[in-house]
């Protein structure tokens, strides 16, 4: 279990070294600290469900989030 979850984050940094040396090369400097921090968000969910560790799922908040954006664009006749 221990060496899956390394492997795992082991490819999820040299993912992230090569997606940062290219956008590095083309001065996006936000992009980079959105990027490393979804990453960094994905590799740790991920090393928990690794582990065995139940993860909670995203989509009740994610939902509470945007529904109300969604009633705004589209309102019921």
């Amino acid at each position: 279990m221990i060496a899956q979850i390394v492997l795992f984050l082991l490819f999820i940094a040299l993912l992230s070294i090569f997606q940062v040396r290219s956008l590095l090369s083309q001065q996006k400097k936000k992009e980079i600290a959105v990027y490393l921090t979804l990453m960094s968000g994905a590799g740790l969910i991920g090393a928990l469900m690794l582990a065995g560790i139940e993860v909670p799922s995203p989509a009740p908040p994610i939902r509470a989030m945007f529904e109300p954006i969604s009633k705004m664009i589209f309102p019921k006749p």
